[in-house]
């Protein structure tokens, strides 16, 4: 019998052979990845616009409001790019609340298609009183208060008066059934509201002197609908009272 080999024979195979053709068992040592370089982000210009104004950011938010009406924005736009308005420093951050509205919508569109009251405001959600009740009495709404999407004024041998020159609204149509019965009911509307009036009077008087010829497209719709027994409904166009660059808020009567 031949002697057996006194020493084991070396590896046919280096160290550094490919993984495939190591002996089976044997670990795989993984192979190092080297970091890919990051591309550095360029940094934002910086914003070099004029300050905006108080009316600039109301003037905003009707551009906003009429983009809502003719239902290029949805609810949740229209409230979180009306906030941002309101909030914006410079004229430039207002104009980039219009980059994906036709040009139409741009700082620089004709005056007449924008024209309406200043500060008047749709702003959707709920409050306000649905109500307004007069028995001998009077009841005056004004100011700064939310008037809902519907409601009711009532006098009976009383008055009421509402007025909606500095009123934020709760929607682009607004419908308000007035029933006058031997008492008078007088609503006030600012120019840039479309008023549509079908009421009557027994014995009484319906005057709508609205005008409308300020309202813009897509601007708010105040219809009032109702009859005057024995008394008067009236409706007409006022100026705002000295209120440019008033920023309205959400407050109910």
């Amino acid at each position: 019998m031949p002697e057996a080999n006194d020493h084991a024979e070396p590896s046919r195979h280096p160290a550094g052979q490919p993984p495939a053709e190591r002996a089976a068992g044997q670990p795989v040592e993984p192979q190092p990845v080297e970091p890919q370089p990051v591309a550095p982000q360029p940094e934002p210009a910086p914003d070099t616009s004029p300050r905006a104004s108080d009316a600039e950011r109301n003037h905003a938010i009707d551009r906003l409001r009429s983009a809502y009406v003719e239902g290029r924005l949805d609810q949740e736009e229209f409230d979180e790019r009306s906030r941002s308005a309101l909030t914006a420093k410079t004229t430039g951050q207002l104009e980039r609340l219009f980059v994906d509205l036709p040009a139409g919508y741009a700082r620089g569109a004709p005056a007449e298609r924008w024209t309406g009251a200043p500060g008047q405001v749709v702003r959707p959600g709920g409050g306000g009183r649905r109500v307004s009740i007069a028995v001998m009495s009077g009841v005056e709404r004004k100011g700064n208060w939310r008037v809902p999407a519907e409601s009711t004024a009532f006098a009976f041998m009383g008055g009421v008066e509402l007025d909606l020159r500095a009123a934020t609204l709760s929607g682009p149509v607004t419908t308000i059934t007035a029933v006058a019965f031997m008492g008078g009911i007088e609503i006030i509307v600012p120019p840039g509201i479309r008023v549509e009036s079908s009421g009557f009077g027994f014995m009484g008087a319906w005057d709508d002197r609205t005008h409308d010829d300020a309202a813009p497209p897509g601007a708010p719709v105040l219809r009032v609908r109702g009859f005057a027994l024995m008394g008067g409904v009236e409706i007409k166009t006022r100026e705002p009272r000295g209120l440019p660059g008033r920023q309205p808020g959400a407050g109910s009567a």
